[in-house]
Formats: C-alpha cells, sequence, structure tokens
C-alpha cells in the first residue's frame, strides 16, 4: 500500500481521462508508461535496496562522487517539485469542477499543502506510510467510483461506440498519434525514471525484508495499473457523455462526479472529494519526505557535518516547506496537466539513464555523469523552443507537429533526442577521460550482489555491515567493459511471470474495449 499510494495520485486520473477525451484509448499509455517496466520492479527493488543507502544520492555518491551525488539531489529535488506542481495542479482541476467553481481551488491548494506538511514534520517516513495505507484505500474508491454511473449513463461501451462515432478512439494504438513508437520512448523513460524518482527508495527499503520490498513494490504498481484502465474508461465514457459540448479535459473527472454523485446519495461527493484529497496527500506526503531527505542528508550535511542530528531533523523540516512551496510555484506556471506530465516525463529520466549506464558500463566515470545529464538537459530546453522545433522541421517535417502556437517538437521524437543527446555524451566524455577507480567500482558492486540479512547493521550508508564478505561476482554478460549480472533463478522467475501479467492485462483491457 505504501507503493501503490506514493504512486498514485488524483492528477494521474485527471491526466488519463483528460488525455483519453483527446485521443481516445491510447491515452492510458500516459500513465500505462511504466507498464512494459513494471516486470523488471521485481528485479530492482531488492538491487537498489542492496545497496544501504538513505537516499538515491548516496548511491551516485558510491559509484561516482560527491559532486555526482549532489547533481542528483538538483535533479531530484526539481522531479520532486515538478511531480508536486502537477498534483497540485490536477487536484485544483478536479475540485473547481466538482464544485462547479463553488470552491476556489487556489485556496484549496495552499490548505491542501499546510495539511499535508502537518502530519509529515511530526512523524516523518513512518507517518507517510501509516497514513498512505488509509488513504491508499480511498484511492481505490476514487478509481472506482464513477465509472458504474457514468457507464451507466451513456449505455455502456456499446454506447460509447454509438456517441463516439471515431474507431480510433477506441485503440490502444493509434499511428500518429499515440503508435508503437511513442508507447517504445514511453516504456523506456518509465523504467529510467525508476531510479530517478528519489520517494522509490524509501518505499523499497521501509519492507523488512528484500522479500517484503520486492513483493510489495509490484504488487502496488500492478495494482496502480488496475485503475489506471478504470480511469481511461472513466474518460471515454465522459467523452461520451459531454460530446457536443465544450469543457475543459483537466475538469472532465470532476465534471462527471458533480453531474451523478448528488443525485444518487447525498454525501457520496463530499466522500469522493475526500477520496481525491487523501489521494493527493499519500503521494504528497512521501515526496516530502525523499525531497527533504536530499536537500539536508545530501547537501546540507555534507556543508555543515557536525551538528547534532536534532539539528538536521528540524532542517529536514524545513526543506519540507521549500519543496512544497517550490510545488505550489510549478502548480500555477504549468499550463495543463497534460502539458505538465509531458514535460517531467522529458527531463526526469536524464539522469536515470545515468544511472544504469553507471551500473552496466564500468568505464562510465564522473566526466561522463556530469557531460550525460548536461547534454540531456541542453537538448530538451532545444527541442523545446521555438527556434529548435523550427530546425528540427527544416531537417525532416517528421519531427515535429503542427499546434495552434506554431509547431512543435513531436514528443516521441523529442524523448529520443534527448536519450541520445545524453548516451552520446556520456560515452565520449567517458572514452576522453581517465578510467574510474577500481577499489569505488569493487565496493559498488559488491553492495549490489550482497543480500540484505535479518537485523544487519550498517555502519554508514552504502557500505557493507562489518564482517560481511560480498559473493564472487557471476556475469551474465561481460565484453567491452560491459558487465549484465546473472540473476537468480527466483528473480528470473518473477520476472517472466510478471510479463504474464502484463501482456495479460493488455489483452484483457483489449479485449474490455472490443466489446
Amino acid at each position: 500500500m505504501a507503493t501503490f499510494g506514493s504512486g498514485t495520485s488524483s492528477d494521474q486520473a485527471v491526466t488519463v481521462a483528460s488525455k483519453c477525451h483527446a485521443s481516445g484509448a491510447s491515452g492510458i499509455w500516459y500513465q500505462w508508461m511504466y507498464l512494459f517496466a513494471t516486470p523488471f520492479f521485481w528485479i530492482v527493488a531488492p538491487l537498489l535496496r542492496r545497496f544501504r543507502a538513505v537516499t538515491t544520492a548516496d548511491i551516485f555518491e558510491a559509484r561516482f562522487d560527491l559532486g555526482v551525488s549532489r547533481l542528483f539531489c538538483a535533479a531530484g529535488l526539481l522531479k520532486s517539485a515538478l511531480s508536486l506542481g502537477l498534483l497540485f495542479k490536477g487536484t485544483g482541476a478536479v475540485l473547481t469542477a466538482t464544485s462547479a467553481g463553488a470552491v476556489n481551488s487556489d485556496v484549496m491548494l495552499v490548505l491542501l499543502a499546510a495539511s499535508l506538511l502537518t502530519y509529515t514534520l511530526v512523524g516523518g517516513l513512518a507517518a507517510a506510510i501509516a497514513t498512505e495505507f488509509f488513504q491508499s484505500l480511498l484511492t481505490l474508491l476514487f478509481s472506482f467510483m464513477l465509472l458504474p454511473f457514468v457507464l451507466h449513463a451513456v449505455g455502456g461501451i456499446a454506447g460509447m461506440k454509438r456517441t463516439l462515432a471515431d474507431p480510433a478512439m477506441f485503440e490502444l494504438f493509434v499511428p500518429g498519434q499515440i503508435g508503437v513508437f511513442h508507447i517504445v520512448m514511453l516504456s523506456i523513460s518509465g523504467l529510467a525514471m525508476l531510479v530517478m524518482i528519489p520517494h522509490n527508495l524509501g518505499v523499497f527499503t521501509a519492507g523488512r525484508s528484500e522479500s517484503d520490498g520486492q513483493v510489495g513494490f509490484v504488487a502496488g504498481a500492478f495494482l496502480k495499473r488496475v485503475c489506471v484502465a478504470l480511469w481511461c474508461l472513466t474518460g471515454l465514457a465522459g467523452a461520451a457523455c459531454f460530446a457536443g459540448r465544450q469543457i475543459d479535459p483537466d475538469q472532465l473527472y470532476g465534471l462527471i462526479a458533480q453531474a451523478f454523485l448528488p443525485e444518487f446519495l447525498p454525501g457520496l461527493l463530499g466522500l469522493f472529494i475526500a477520496s481525491v484529497l487523501a489521494a493527493s496527500m499519500s503521494t504528497c506526503s512521501a515526496m516530502l519526505v525523499a525531497g527533504s531527505a536530499l536537500l539536508t542528508n545530501n547537501f546540507y550535511r555534507s556543508l555543515r557535518p557536525s551538528y547534532p542530528e536534532i539539528h538536521y531533523v528540524r532542517a529536514g523540516r524545513f526543506s519540507m516547506m521549500l519543496v512544497a512551496a517550490a510545488g505550489l510555484g510549478f502548480a500555477f506556471w504549468f499550463p495543463g496537466v497534460v502539458r505538465g506530465l509531458e514535460i517531467i516525463i522529458a527531463i526526469t529520466p536524464i539522469i536515470g539513464v545515468v544511472f544504469w549506464m553507471g551500473f552496466f558500463w564500468h568505464r562510465m566515470n564522473v566526466a561522463g555523469a556530469w557531460a550525460g545529464t548536461l547534454a540531456g538537459y541542453a537538448a530538451w530546453m532545444f527541442t523545446e523552443s521555438a527556434p529548435g522545433a523550427a530546425l528540427l522541421g527544416r531537417v525532416w517535417t517528421g519531427w515535429v507537429r503542427a499546434t495552434a502556437d506554431g509547431a512543435t517538437t513531436a514528443f516521441a521524437w523529442q524523448m529520443l533526442i534527448i536519450l541520445v543527446a545524453t548516451v552520446a555524451a556520456a560515452v565520449i566524455a567517458s572514452l576522453r577521460t581517465p578510467r574510474p577507480d577500481p577499489d569505488r567500482l569493487d565496493r559498488f558492486y559488491a553492495l549490489s550482489r550482497t543480500p540484505i540479512r535479518p537485523g544487519e547493521i550498517v555502519p554508514a550508508p552504502c557500505v557493507l555491515p562489518v564482517g560481511v564478505i560480498a559473493p564472487e561476482p557471476r556475469w551474465w554478460l561481460s565484453a567491452g567493459g560491459v558487465h549484465v549480472p546473472r540473476p537468480e533463478r527466483r528473480t528470473v522467475a518473477g520476472f517472466l511471470v510478471c510479463s504474464a501479467l502484463v501482456l495479460a492485462m493488455i489483452a484483457g483491457f483489449a479485449l474490455i474495449l472490443a466489446l
């Protein structure tokens, strides 16, 4: 439930419903972008836990150095603030539509931030996980609540198809809009973002054992995938219900609630609003804890290392307020939830790609990490700008798409350009500078292959317990500096089971759309 609660929020339902209203069922991939990456969660969850880190920045320091750790801090804080901003933006859109404009969404967002800050400041990670259990139950209710009403109103799937006459609205893959290439790039970004999301490490390590973190993370992820399918159907039904009316797609979810819930049962709309807020707060609290940990533990503490622990606790609480304030700022900056999500998807995987290159390619060094990260952000700024899009359009028109404001870089191609720039710069810089310290590499990889033992005491982040000897390395592939560890049988079996579940989920949802 910690995985589900921290990774599921009301803005995601708003995004899916809004995108499905505009593009049809293929809009589901804006949250199903992690679906093909989900089997890899089974592998990654115990791997990251074995680094015995407090934050992901500790892992970057163990592999590279303190400078790259701080680089990740900056990128991680940006990711937390952007995600908080998107969450606030989506929640505000639902509240505005649900109340028919009676609720001032800006005031509600400030109150929401203040309330979640209160219990997170007091209780930290323990409070976040405890509240996420109950909030996750409300999130499930929020995901199921609207679909029966709006589906009945439009006459089920058949009625939706009669109203929305375009068959492409019910296709999961639509060439030219959200086709196979688009989905491949979203999936690659999702896998790269897995290590980039700061609060994921807290979820991996909060369980009692590697197995708890592994099973819990994958089960919570699959539970979210089911909710995404429900949001997609709700968005399609909403598009049919409000066909012919000019509405803000970001407010679709709230408009459905406002139209149906008060007539069915008094107080049901209030329960829906409570569920929306709970879905937001469960994710916000995890982001705030992770963001404040990065700012306090990996940046401030390194500058002022000799203070009592209570000093850093207070600094962490102040850091939470800074992260929340930055999130509110981004909420007012985003033009809409779908566009906000595209910005996050484009820039978040950059340093995640650097991590995976550093894990599998032993030649990757500090210079490569910096070069790859900076090149990735430069590529994003270039493709995001109007001159950059115009230049790409002169080279090949397929790289751009026309909008009301002029030509912009096509989103899937933008992701590919950023990925290529990141990898190319990292490889060139690493090959033209000295090799990384072999002792540092040995310590780093020794952590990754040493299982967690019950009751072990770790003297410092990313350090093996006293007396523990790392197993000898076993490589599945070792050539040209690229080393892929040989997985255990349990890991392979779990990966295959998860892959089968992914295929079954896609086939099942496609069957529902075909009814």
